[in-house]
């Protein structure tokens, strides 16, 4: 369930994006194209290795393709750290006067795996090369248009920045200036890329109780289409590492991302213990592939009371009538959720005779509540006649009641 937006880039585009994972080169047959946006834990793109990440310019096109060539190489890149539209004629004069560079060609239909292909605003990456010799596919950064498959992604955990990324048809032939050959001209060495699954907080449905929680994740994964996602589940512990429940599905994914929640009383059929820690871990059936995520803790939240006092304010006993009251208070919990609130009435050979719930409305900490057996509960009194009753609460869907109180009309 990937949030989607635009983002127009304006001026020079310096699209980056960047991450270390600490492959091994491999042959050039198992050259892995990305096809998706690097997470945010892969050093290559976030982390000091690449400056443009350290200058604050990911979701930039120079950003993605400098961390790009390091994950494609496995070593730092030889590279322009400058505006996309220096990085052809930069590589070109370091590489003419034999001070490093990579070889190169300003010839469009001579693509090869792994080259940066330049533009006069924009670099990007060569995943596929047509029969023709020009880039049938591309990845790229910070530029979402030119056809193909765009969209973003958020950077981070907190999910509040975006970064770009595209994995599709090339950006602009018309524009090429020429492709930087970091492999001088070989397919081989390439970094193969693992799948990766990643597990962000997902906020808006996670919520802990009393004896009940609800656990909830946001599941995307790297180097794997969300398709490829089969299974994913949830094991609950104890606070000594001992599982207690668990639960596996078929998710259902929304664009780029899986959200996944388990109510743990009725999906988990496990009741909490108030004031209790518990550990948890989700995980998710990639490709055949069981990815795990870290383990979480919670504490439940200590045991829910409600109080039921004298208000009596509101209390009088006649002949043939009474006002029965009691102020209502909670403890760990608010008053506010509450949500009912009534009264049952007996005789004294334990009949019930009459009652009433309403929907009550606090008075700052507390709720006073009062019923006129006549007129509210539909009840005549006999004269000095004895008569039970008590009040009860309903709190987050558990009805609390009151000690019995007893009274003898007039």
């Amino acid at each position: 369930m990937l949030k989607k937006m635009k983002i127009r880039i304006m001026g020079v585009f310096l699209c980056a994006v960047m991450v270390f994972s600490g492959v091994t080169p491999s042959k050039a047959a198992d050259y892995s194209a990305r096809t998706s946006v690097p997470a945010n834990t892969n050093s290559y793109y976030y982390s000091a290795n690449n400056p443009f990440y350290t200058w604050n310019l990911w979701t930039w096109c120079t950003w993605y393709a400098y961390g790009r060539a390091y994950e494609i190489l496995g070593s730092k890149p030889d590279l322009s750290t400058k505006a996309a539209s220096r990085w052809f004629s930069d590589n070109k004069t370091k590489y003419d006067s034999g001070k490093g560079g990579y070889a190169y060609s300003t010839n469009y239909y001579s693509a090869k795996l792994g080259a940066i292909a330049c533009y006069s605003g924009h670099v990007q990456v060569v995943e596929a090369v047509a029969a023709n010799g020009a880039p049938s596919k591309i990845s790229t950064g910070g530029h979402s248009g030119g056809g193909g498959a765009a969209f973003q992604q958020p950077k981070d955990k907190d999910w509040t920045k975006w970064r770009s990324f595209r994995y599709g048809q090339d950006y602009d032939k018309n524009t090429f200036k020429g492709y930087i050959y970091i492999l001088n001209g070989n397919a081989n060495p390439v970094a193969t890329q693992s799948v990766k699954a990643n597990f962000y907080d997902y906020a808006a449905k996670q919520s802990i109780g009393t004896t009940n929680a609800v656990l909830a994740k946001t599941i995307t994964v790297e180097n794997a289409s969300i398709k490829n996602v089969s299974k994913v589940g949830i094991i609950l512990y104890n606070s000594n590492g001992k599982q207690i429940a668990s639960k596996e599905e078929k998710p259902v994914p929304a664009g780029n991302k899986i959200n996944a929640w388990y109510d743990v009383n009725s999906e988990l059929k496990c009741q909490l213990t108030p004031g209790a820690a518990y550990q948890y871990k989700f995980y998710a059936v990639v490709n055949g592939s069981t990815y795990y995520s870290t383990t979480w803790s919670f504490r439940t939240n200590a045991a829910v009371t409600v109080n039921f006092s004298a208000y009596a304010k509101k209390y009088s006993i006649g002949q043939t009538n009474a006002v029965l009251s009691r102020t209502i208070t909670v403890q760990n919990a608010s008053i506010k959720d509450v949500s009912r609130v009534g009264i049952a009435l007996y005789n004294a050979s334990w009949q019930y005779i009459g009652g009433k719930t309403e929907k009550p409305i606090p008075v700052g900490n507390q709720i006073n509540a009062w019923y006129n057996v006549n007129s509210e509960l539909g009840v005549r009194l006999n004269r000095r006649t004895k008569y039970y009753y008590r009040f009860q609460a309903t709190l987050w869907g558990t009805t609390f009641y009151g000690d019995w109180m007893t009274f003898t009309t007039k």
